[in-house]
C-alpha cells in the first residue's frame, strides 16, 4: 500500500516533475542572465580601473571602494526588480485568466505573486548583482598602481581577462544545455503528435465541447441520453458537419472511469479484479476523430459532444 498526502490529489507527482523541469529551465535562463550582468559589470570595472587606482593612491580605503561598488550593484538590482515585478504580475494575471477560461470547472487555486515570490526575486536580484559587483570591486580595489595607471598594460587586465573567459565558457555551456533540453522536448512532442492513434490528420477539423446538464432539469440518465442523442443527430444533419459523436473522453486523453473486468464463473483474485480505464463512446466516435479501429466494444451512452467540420 502506498500512502500519499492529500496535496497529491491537487498536484499529481507527474505534474510536479514537469513543474520542476520548468523551474530548472527557468533557473538556467536566470544563470545566463546573471552571467551577462557579470560580464557587463566586468567591463565597467575595467573601465574604472584607473579611477579606483587613483582613489586608492589618494588614500581611499578598500572598504570605501568596495562599499561604493556594492551600492551601485544594489541599485542596479533594485531597478531590475522594479521592472521585473510588473511584467511578472501581468504574465501571472494572463496565465490565470487563460487557465480559468479554458478550465471553468477546475478547482480554484492560488496563483500569483505572494510574499515568498517577492523575497525570492529580491534575493536573486540582490545576490547576483552584489556578488558580481562586489567580487570584481574587491579585486580592483587594491591594484598594482603602476600597472593600473599604465594604459594597455597586460598585467592590469590579465586577471579580469581570465575571469571573462571563464564566464563566457560557462555561458556557452549553459546555453548548450538549454538548447539540448528544448530540442529534446520539441522532438518528443513532435513524435507524440505524429502517432496515428490520436487522429492527428483530423485534429484541425475537430471541434469539441464539454457540456454539463443541470440536474434540476435532467434528473435521470434517460433524459440526459435523449438530450445528447438529439444534439448529435441535429449536428449530423448540418451540411457543414462531416460527422458528430458524444463521449466522455477524447483519443489519447486520460479521461473516463475505471471499471472492474471479470470473467463469468471465475472467482475474484486475491488482489481484486482488473480495473482498466474505460471511455464511453458511441459508434461515430472513431470516424469523427479519424482513429483507426483495432479492437473495441462501443457503447451508445453519450456524454460529451464533438463535431468534425
Amino acid at each position: 500500500m502506498t500512502v500519499y498526502p492529500l496535496s497529491v490529489s491537487f498536484a499529481p507527482l507527474d505534474l510536479r516533475r514537469w513543474l520542476w523541469l520548468m523551474f530548472g529551465a527557468g533557473a538556467v535562463v536566470m544563470l545566463l542572465a546573471c552571467i551577462n550582468v557579470a560580464n557587463l559589470q566586468l567591463v565597467q570595472t575595467l573601465q574604472r580601473r584607473h579611477e579606483l587606482a587613483l582613489r586608492s593612491a589618494l588614500g581611499g580605503s578598500r572598504a570605501r571602494l568596495v562599499f561604493g561598488a556594492l551600492a551601485e550593484s544594489v541599485l542596479l538590482g533594485a531597478g531590475a526588480l522594479a521592472v521585473a515585478l510588473p511584467i511578472t504580475h501581468g504574465c501571472s494575471f494572463w496565465m490565470r485568466v487563460t487557465w480559468m477560461a479554458s478550465h471553468p470547472d477546475s478547482v480554484p487555486f492560488a496563483h500569483g505573486i505572494d510574499g515568498w515570490v517577492l523575497v525570492f526575486g529580491a534575493a536573486v536580484a540582490m545576490l547576483s548583482t552584489s556578488l558580481a559587483g562586489g567580487i570584481l570591486a574587491w579585486r580592483a580595489s587594491r591594484p598594482d598602481l603602476q600597472d593600473a595607471l599604465r594604459d594597455g598594460s597586460k598585467g592590469s587586465v590579465g586577471g579580469f581577462a581570465r575571469v571573462a573567459k571563464i564566464m563566457v565558457v560557462a555561458e556557452v555551456a549553459l546555453t548548450v544545455v538549454l538548447l539540448v533540453g528544448a530540442g529534446t522536448f520539441v522532438r518528443a512532442l513532435d513524435t507524440l503528435l505524429a502517432q496515428p492513434a490520436v487522429g492527428t490528420s483530423h485534429a484541425a477539423q475537430v471541434l469539441t465541447a464539454k457540456v454539463a446538464l443541470p440536474p434540476q432539469l435532467y434528473r435521470d440518465d434517460a433524459q440526459r441520453i435523449r438530450f445528447f442523442d438529439s444534439v448529435v443527430e441535429r449536428l449530423r444533419q448540418n451540411p457543414d458537419v462531416v460527422d458528430a459523436t458524444a463521449s466522455d473522453t477524447v483519443p489519447s486523453a486520460i479521461l473516463g472511469s475505471h471499471e472492474d473486468v471479470s470473467l463469468p464463473g471465475q472467482p475474484q483474485p486475491a488482489d481484486g479484479w482488473l480495473r482498466p480505464q474505460m471511455g464511453i463512446v458511441d459508434p461515430h466516435f472513431l470516424d469523427t476523430y479519424g482513429v483507426r479501429l483495432l479492437e473495441a466494444a462501443l457503447s451508445m451512452r453519450a456524454i460529451r459532444p464533438a463535431v468534425r467540420r
